[in-house]
């Protein structure tokens, strides 16, 4: 062979040589990936809101009175754990025990005067069938009667009136429960008009309560009825 190819075939073999060469130090390094994959699987979402509110016992009764008059004496206080007809307080309405006493004497004297006009007229019916009594003298003897009766309807009336109004002035727990607000004070004037006292306000159930949240619009709308809610 030619010395000159020679030389030149051994030139291009040195410079492929050298190009693979630097081909392969200088060829990018693989890089790591920049994401990594994890297998689905199910969690819990939460959506926090934060607000004030109210908590207010659901089911809970409010006790005032029939009676106006001044709170005389409070015999419980709030957290109590009351009984059905335990005596909570008592109203003093001005009249003390003189209405029953004035009712009962009016209702003595109508039983003693019914009595009384029940046998004259047993007596003169008799007299009247025998024929020794006129009809008109006959007519007084029932008018009496009559009016008699009347009063005395009346005056039991009377007596149950003033005997319920002085049973009143005693303030007694409808149902079992807890007192979880008192309204009134020793000495504070009780009213019965539109605008009641409310003496006591018992609840029947702390475990069942209700919460009054004030929310933002956009707070609600991530609200749905049936939901789990923690607070």
């Amino acid at each position: 062979m030619n010395k000159k190819i020679y030389g030149t075939i051994i030139v291009l073999s040195i410079c492929i040589a050298a190009g693979s060469y630097n081909y392969w130090r200088r060829k990018p390094t693989p890089t790591t990936q920049p994401f990594s994959t994890l297998a689905p699987s199910a969690t819990t979402i939460r959506h926090n809101i934060y607000t004030t509110g109210m908590l207010k016992i659901k089911d809970s009764i409010r006790v005032g009175s029939l009676v106006g008059g001044l709170v005389k004496e409070i015999l419980v206080e709030e957290n109590d754990t009351v009984t059905k007809d335990q005596l909570l307080a008592t109203l003093d309405n001005g009249k003390s025990d003189t209405s029953i006493k004035a009712a009962e004497g009016n209702l003595i004297q109508a039983k003693a005067l019914f009595h009384y006009n029940s046998k004259i007229l047993q007596r003169e019916t008799e007299l009247y069938e025998q024929g020794l009594r006129s009809e008109q003298e006959f007519d007084t003897v029932q008018k009496n009667y009559e009016q008699s009766r009347g009063s005395l309807l009346s005056a039991q009336a009377a007596f149950e009136v003033a005997s319920i109004e002085q049973h009143n002035t005693l303030i007694k727990a409808p149902d079992d429960g807890i007192i979880i607000a008192i309204g009134v004070k020793k000495g504070l004037r009780v009213t019965t008009d539109l605008d009641a006292t409310i003496l006591f306000e018992i609840a029947k159930d702390i475990s069942k309560m209700e919460a009054e949240l004030l929310l933002e619009e956009s707070a609600a709308g991530h609200v749905k009825r049936g939901q789990k809610v923690t607070f």
